[in-house]
């Protein structure tokens, strides 16, 4: 071991633990949590098993669930499971054969239990390793295999090669080295000792410091410089026109974290927080963009404080002339996903320097994309009342003219709860939708990023409706066209969004909706053929996915990520109503926090007290009663394993049931009697790759008839669509695609629940096919994803990584 190398680790270490220790002490809590409520002779294990091992991303995340699964094993088998960890826990025995025996009797209880829906027991060697460092966490330590191996690649350790050895008991090995070296260091020592609080555990043995110090490592391993290529992406689809050649524009961004790397002129790095810098507020950092040939060629980000700074080394009296070609001062990105880099409020960038170049001026028609509430939930008011509305009512702001400017409706949420002044994107859009949205401006309705509904201009100033119980916030829109549009370009994910400076993607915007021949409220017709072009099933599935619902009533369609579970479920109601009519559809989400309450009856707050009021699904219910030719409803609900079904649905359990439908019973709150008709169905839709359906209540699921949705890439449909592309890098990426969903198939810890779908590369003509959109979908789509199905295997991370960059890299 090189022990200088070491020296240095622990150097940094030390600096940033002040800054890392308020993000980090959840694992000396953990240790303490599972402490006092760990009982192995519990009377009633299962409610212990839950109290003892913490929820944190130690032991859930997304598509990873051992928290949840060993609590659905203790469930359905509490005995097993409780001797299963008595094996593990009994120090007498041989450490590996407990660590491989407790991961073989998971594996037995998930193909016993539920072979069929719980692909993955997710009880691996990193797993039962944080089960061994919560019980003996003066002893053992997490083994996390990627974390291990930079760590000993850092410090040039190599390990002894034992072949009866694991990694795990390798990694135990090499940490305990570590800790033994550590001792040393008081002032870290120092450091760990007066941070830890009476909810921490006394990590005396220092086992959890150096579990610690491993991930700090890891973690800035993994801070690797973004270039430009979004930024420059994202201003180049702008259609940004300068009309003065070589020269730098500049403009205040924003970024809704204030914990970020930032690296300065002198190749210091320094970790800026809100609480080091709240006079930033907003504008956190300056956006320079240099213009060459009327484009911009490339963007450099400084952080405000260099800007003001006149002492900063950064430029010299402002002198551009000596900028270095790559920079090493500005902002570090670590992450590469747009989702990640929305913060910075790309859409304030582009007007603002729209407005430099003079293609803008103040009093221009602006154009903004909307969402109609979660799902579109608020769809049908927008069209009846001719409203478009923001909500945000749990933000309890009331009448948004009583703020002048956003920092004050900042300092308002603060006062209510911390948490929601962190919400900038969505304290953003109730600012432009009170005071930037203009009369004459136009909007656009969006129900998904792929999808828009309706087209209408706004006439009316910003007003606040007391009356209304939730989504207060309401413009009044003239609408001019009410339809189903595909999308010309994957619209945001944000609640309301300001594109005006996309002219290319509002030209072809306004051609799709101009150009089609069904304008106005007129009801497009539907048909089967419709379905199988926009769909990409055979025949065969949806003569039997229509068959299941209209004799079932119940329906639940289930997937891997990108297959179009929603997209499905919309098309497949518009076959069975022969019509586009968004106004018999009805879109929810369930989450964990959804109760009866809110989807059948409940008590709510009022100005007298609380009232009685119905919930969602009471009230649809009601519509498609009171519908005097009975045509059919769809009531659609996504992610309808997030919900505690039984306690949502209640005394409706029953109802639902086909032939249960019409016949009356007794709702819990008022004693009226309720029906739930027959000419509603139910389609609900669930990922495969989310485990947490294994937590469905059995007597639901036999309610419903699971349609398995997948990917589609063979469909007589989809290669229609491929062909008509005429795009060879296209297909190369397909082939590769389906080669990867075979590797992800017959890997033990994801299967086919974890494939990737079809919908990734659908909507597009052979001209918008580019290269740069291949790109785009594998780098902030495609690796994502696969970097966490393989978190923990580096190897077949960076083998397929390799082999779709492959193909779209733009050299080959």
């Amino acid at each position: 071991m090189e022990l200088a190398k070491l020296a240095e680790v622990v150097r940094n270490y030390k600096n940033k633990f002040d800054i890392r220790w308020p993000e980090e002490k959840y694992k000396w809590q953990n240790i303490k949590q599972f402490q006092d409520n760990w009982d192995i002779d519990a009377e009633n294990f299962v409610e212990m098993l839950e109290n003892a091992i913490p929820a944190t991303n130690l032991l859930m995340a997304r598509n990873f669930f051992p928290r949840g699964m060993i609590i659905a094993f203790a469930n359905n088998d509490p005995e097993k499971v409780r001797s299963m960890f008595r094996n593990l826990y009994n120090e007498q025995l041989d450490l590996k054969e407990r660590i491989t025996d407790f991961i073989k009797k998971s594996e037995e209880i998930r193909v016993k239990y539920g072979a069929d829906e719980w692909g993955n027991h997710y009880q691996t060697e990193n797993v039962v390793s944080i089960y061994l460092w919560l019980k003996f966490p003066d002893k053992y330590y997490i083994y996390k295999p990627m974390t291990y191996k930079n760590f000993i690649e850092v410090v040039d350790y190599q390990p002894k090669s034992d072949i009866d050895t694991i990694k795990p008991i390798e990694c135990f090995n090499f940490y305990n080295e570590i800790k033994e070296l550590i001792k040393a260091d008081k002032e870290l020592v120092g450091k760990l000792s007066s941070s830890l609080t009476p909810d921490c555990y006394n990590d005396t043995s220092l086992n959890t410091l150096v579990n610690d110090i491993a991930f700090y490592l890891y973690q800035e391993k993994n801070i690797n410089q973004k270039s430009n290529e979004f930024f420059i992406e994202t201003l180049n689809n702008a259609q940004l026109q300068f009309s003065q050649e070589n020269r730098f524009y500049n403009v205040k961004i924003s970024n809704n974290d204030y914990k970020m790397l930032v690296r300065t002129y002198n190749g210091n790095v320094n970790n800026i927080t809100k609480n080091q810098m709240p006079e930033l507020r907003e504008d956190i950092y300056i956006a320079i963009v240099w213009c060459n040939n009327s484009k911009p060629e490339s963007i450099y980000l400084v952080p405000s404080t260099e800007w003001n700074n006149k002492n900063s080394d950064i430029f010299v009296e402002r002198n551009y002339e000596g900028l270095p070609s790559a920079p090493e001062w500005g902002i570090n990105l670590t992450k590469n996903k747009e989702s990640e880099l929305e913060p910075f409020e790309f859409s304030k960038v582009i007007y603002a320097l729209n407005k430099q170049a003079g293609n803008i001026t103040d009093d221009e028609k602006r154009y903004w994309v909307i969402a109609a509430g979660e799902n579109a939930c608020e769809w049908e008011t927008f069209k009846e009342e001719s409203i478009i509305a923001i909500g945000y009512n749990d933000f309890q702001l009331g009448d948004l003219t009583q703020y002048d400017s956003k920092q004050a409706i900042i300092d308002k949420l603060k006062a209510i709860n911390e948490e929601f002044a962190s919400k900038k994107n969505d304290i953003h859009a109730l600012w432009q939708f009170a005071n930037e949205m203009k009369p004459d401006d136009i909007v656009y309705v969006k129900t998904t990023r792929t999808e828009v509904i309706a087209r209408g201009i706004v006439t009316s100033d910003y007003y606040f409706d007391e009356s209304k119980e939730s989504y207060n916030n309401i413009r009044k829109v003239k609408w001019t066209n009410i339809g189903v549009w595909q999308s010309p370009y994957r619209q945001p994910i944000k609640t309301l969004t300001d594109i005006t400076t996309f002219k290319e993607d509002v030209k072809k915007m306004e051609e799709i909706i101009f150009g089609t021949t069904d304008e106005q409220t007129q009801l497009n017709k539907y048909t089967k053929e419709d379905y199988l072009k926009q769909v990409y099933q055979s025949d065969e599935d949806y003569e039997t996915l229509k068959s299941l619902l209209i004799n079932k009533k119940n329906i639940i369609l289930q997937g891997c990520p990108g297959v179009g579970k929603s997209f499905s479920a919309r098309k497949l109601a518009y076959t069975i109503m022969g019509e586009i009519d968004d106004t018999r559809i009805k879109y929810i989400q369930f989450h964990q926090n959804y109760s009866y309450e809110d989807f059948i009856m409940g008590y709510k707050p009022n100005d007298d007290g609380f009232k009685l009021k119905p919930g969602v699904f009471y009230e649809f219910c009601k519509k498609a009663e009171n519908d005097p030719q009975k045509r059919p409803y769809f009531f659609i609900i996504d992610e309808i394993n997030r919900g505690n079904l039984s306690k949502v649905f209640g005394e409706l359990l029953l109802a639902i049931e086909n032939e249960y439908r019409g016949k009356p019973i007794t709702l819990a709150y008022d004693r009226t009697t309720f029906t739930v008709p027959k000419n509603l169905y139910i389609i609900g839709m669930m990922n495969t790759a989310d485990r947490s359906l294994a937590m469905i209540d059995y007597a639901l699921r036999r309610r419903f008839s699971f349609f398995p949705i997948k990917p589609a890439f063979g469909s007589d449909g989809f290669i229609k669509y491929q062909e008509s592309l005429h795009n060879e890098k296209f297909n190369k990426l397909i082939e590769t695609i389906k080669k990867l969903n075979i590797a992800i198939s017959n890997d033990e810890s994801l299967g086919e629940g974890f494939c990737i779908g079809h919908s990734y590369f659908c909507n597009k003509n052979a001209d918008e096919c580019s290269d740069s959109w291949l790109k785009e979908v594998v780098n902030y789509d495609i690796l994502p994803t696969l970097q966490e199905y393989w978190f923990d295997d580096k190897d077949s991370y960076e083998t397929w990584e390799k082999e779709l960059s492959g193909v779209v890299d733009d050299n080959r």
